[in-house]
């Protein structure tokens, strides 16, 4: 996939240290983040798809390499909503942590107030805008921090492992949410080890053994580059495909031509049909 414009976000050579850590957790890291992409960022737990997230948004200080934050000439706002929401909720109530970020950056009392309760009502939480956030279930506290980032309107949204609290029916609500945004020009890094949620983005990169292990499209990554249903890169980095995938592998065996690579049951029903 080619790009017109710069990257908002760029990596060179990019090297992660943690504090008493003489060795880096992630290692020579090439990347970039391009405006109004879907950028899907894949490992295993204890990849170092955490720290990558907050060296991404400016949070882990401590790296060798080169980082470049920009967007014709300005620092790029970038906002990360957190795998464990306590780490980033701080208001009393909902509405008083929504508001929080929209206070401190100045802004007038209406235009706060319209930005919140849009932002609340994407996610689904408008009828619990005076509860107490101690109150909130692990769940809805997930959504609160995604609604805060949302208020801020960012250009860039990184998400790790947002929809990990997440029942079936929230996780698809902050898919769809996510979705939407990126619709309206929104560049997402999502950072996941659930391959389902990977199946909507430009684009791909897994971690593996402390370093970038693949960067590329999507059903190249399921489906290897040989589109023979063998197994692809995301066995290599640790992971299980979608079960689309798994399916669409085994039709591929028993000799049963497909059309194209299905990664979603839509696309697996459509490649079957069709055939």
């Amino acid at each position: 996939m080619k790009y017109i414009l710069k990257p908002c976000v760029e990596l060179k050579d990019v090297s992660i240290y943690l504090p008493g850590q003489p060795d880096p957790v992630l290692s020579n890291l090439d990347m970039e983040i391009h405006p109004g992409e879907w950028l899907a960022v894949a490992g295993a737990n204890g990849c170092g798809k955490s720290v990558l997230a907050r060296l991404l948004c400016g949070l882990e200080g401590s790296y060798s390499g080169e980082i470049r934050r920009f967007k014709q000439g300005v620092r790029e706002q970038i906002q990360l909503v957190m795998q464990n929401p306590d780490a980033q909720l701080v208001g009393d109530t909902v509405w008083e942590d929504l508001i929080f970020g929209l206070e401190a950056r100045g802004l007038p009392a209406e235009t706060i107030s319209k930005k919140g309760r849009d932002a609340l009502e994407r996610v689904g939480l408008s009828g619990l805008l005076h509860r107490p956030v101690q109150q909130l279930s692990g769940g809805q506290k997930q959504l609160l921090a995604l609604a805060g980032a949302i208020a801020a309107e960012p250009a860039v949204l990184v998400t790790d492992e947002a929809t990990s609290m997440l029942d079936p029916l929230a996780r698809e609500r902050v898919i769809q949410v996510l979705r939407n945004l990126h619709h309206q020009g929104t560049a997402i890094v999502m950072l996941t080890q659930l391959m389902e949620e990977t199946v909507h983005a430009d684009r791909i990169i897994a971690l593996s053994q402390g370093t970038i292990s693949y960067c590329g499209g999507v059903r190249d990554f399921f489906y290897g580059p040989a589109f023979a249903g063998e197994a692809g890169y995301c066995e290599e980095a640790g992971l299980a495909p979608p079960y689309s995938v798994l399916v669409a592998r085994s039709l591929l065996r028993q000799g049963v031509i497909l059309q194209g690579c299905p990664a979603t049951p839509e696309e697996l029903i459509k490649a079957v049909i069709t055939v």
